[in-house]
């Protein structure tokens, strides 16, 4: 959904804001990720839920995967590499301003959806800087016997095509926003004047 919004405000295919991203297939990250689906299965079971197929079926993968990994037929990582698309073209880009809400609670795929927009030149993010939670994701779970702390694990990097790494830091809004203020009323504020006929 977020590739085709912004598909359309580009008015052509979008710059890719992922250059590549890193599967991690080692036996103990695959692990990690084995315990993960079981523990979404156990999830179900306990509360007498059917189990989603989608949960299913990647825990039947993950497990041929880690038999793979320690028979040593698999390579320790498997990288997705994205182009970067063709030149954007300006007489096509949509041109009205664009505001986009961010704020600590913005991560992920709220990030991705914010670095889709740093080429078009009537994108501007508002508020203050996001959560920083892009690079890694695809969590594996490790749940300590005695302690019963559970320790969270991403099986996936991402490199970014704008050579950042956010993680932790997150991006940095071209307007900012004081914390406590309502970023939606500044930008209405601002499209008043920007677009006086509205």
């Amino acid at each position: 959904m977020t590739f085709k919004m912004a598909n359309i405000l580009y008015g052509q295919r979008a710059p890719l804001a992922i250059k590549s991203i890193v599967w991690f297939q080692t036996p103990e990250a695959l692990a990690l990720q084995l315990n993960a689906t079981r523990m979404q299965i156990d999830h179900f079971n306990k509360a007498n839920q059917k189990i989603p197929k989608f949960i299913d079926k990647s825990h039947k993968e993950t497990a041929e995967k880690l038999k793979l990994a320690i028979a040593g037929k698999l390579p320790p990582e498997r990288v997705n590499e994205f182009d970067k698309g063709e030149k954007l073209d300006p007489g096509e880009f949509y041109k009205k301003p664009i505001y986009l809400l961010v704020d600590r609670e913005c991560g992920s795929a709220c990030e991705i959806t914010a670095l889709y927009f740093e080429k078009h030149p009537y994108a501007k993010t508002v508020g203050e800087n996001t959560n920083g939670n892009i690079h890694s994701n695809n969590a594996a779970v490790l749940v300590l016997p005695n302690s019963k702390v559970r320790f969270f694990h991403g099986n996936v990097f991402r490199h970014l095509n704008n050579g950042k790494m956010l993680e932790r830091i997150g991006l940095t809004p071209q307007i900012r926003i004081p914390s406590g203020d309502d970023a939606l009323d500044a930008v209405l504020k601002r499209l008043k004047s920007e677009l006086p006929e509205y």
